[in-house]
């Protein structure tokens, strides 16, 4: 099966009005990209932790939008123009998506990963390169977490670089569970996952059960369903500079003295902020790593 993709150019403020007419003329899926020329890639913006409840956009926008293949796109563009100007619609074109393998596909983009010295994300299509590694199966999905990006992999080269046995830990923004996973595989006692977004809950459950970790050793919870009977010896998060800078009183209460506060999804230009107010919060900063302009900073509770 083929289908038909149509691309619109335009500008911040009619994105919304395009993207509803394409949707209620049957758009199987939309999506947004930055409308940038090839030989401009300097003036790209970039949108890294926009403000809660907002959803920021670049100031020109290219709306792709994908109909079944049978969508009459002349009579649908002739139905675009007469809703829309040249001033609103820049430039469109249309073209015919051949159907192809979608598994077989991201397959190219992404095999089996080393972290560190053991640790091996593996999608299930491949088989371990090291048998006696820590392989975890993980399969891109519904939650952030491959191992991918730069934060992701900060993180998992900490937890193999630490003795976790007998540990107890907190991951605070699971995602796919990759994090919490990683540790139960290397030796952690008990692990919290803890997320905001009910499919990163989900994803990390599925995830969970593919890697045979058993139930009892993993409690996958949303923020407001936090229960601990002690404080965690380590608390990973991977979010955003903001929330970290936000929770981080709350991060002080959750983790012993002496215990490890791992911190990720934080650009260079963030470091000071967050280690300032993590120092005030209780926590003696012992580390701070690069992966191109992503850092993780690690802290240890005073």
């Amino acid at each position: 099966m083929s289908y038909l993709q149509l691309h619109l150019n335009t500008l911040r403020e009619h994105t919304e009005a395009l993207s509803d007419f394409l949707e209620n003329a049957g758009g199987l899926s939309i999506t947004w990209q930055e409308l940038v020329e090839r030989s401009d890639y300097s003036n790209r913006q970039s949108i890294y932790e926009p403000p809660l409840d907002s959803t920021p956009l670049w100031q020109q926008v290219k709306i792709s939008a994908v109909f079944t293949e049978q969508t009459a796109v002349s009579a649908l563009m002739e139905t675009l123009y007469q809703t829309f100007d040249e001033k609103i619609i820049l430039a469109s074109h249309s073209e015919i998506l051949i159907d192809q393998a979608w598994e077989r596909a991201w397959l190219e983009d992404f095999k089996p990963m080393c972290f560190g010295k053991r640790i091996w994300v593996c999608p299930s299509a491949y088989e371990p390169p090291v048998k006696t590694a820590v392989n975890i199966r993980l399969d891109p999905g519904l939650a952030f977490g491959t191992g991918t990006h730069p934060s992701t992999a900060l993180c998992l080269e900490w937890l193999d670089g630490h003795l976790l046995q007998e540990k107890t830990m907190i991951d605070y923004g699971c995602g796919s569970g990759i994090l919490a996973i990683a540790a139960l595989k290397c030796g952690a006692k008990q692990v919290m996952a803890i997320d905001h977004d009910p499919q990163a809950l989900t994803a990390t459950l599925m995830n969970a059960e593919q890697n045979n970790i058993p139930t009892e050793k993993l409690k996958i919870v949303l923020p407001t369903n936090v229960q601990l009977q002690e404080p965690v010896d380590i608390l990973l998060a991977n979010i955003l500079a903001q929330p970290l800078i936000e929770l981080a009183i709350y991060f002080r209460s959750l983790v012993k003295t002496n215990g490890y506060c791992v911190l990720a999804g934080i650009l260079s230009e963030q470091t000071d902020s967050v280690c300032q107010t993590y120092n005030a919060a209780g926590f003696k900063i012992i580390g701070i790593h690069h992966k191109k302009e992503w850092v993780s900073v690690v802290g240890s509770a005073m």
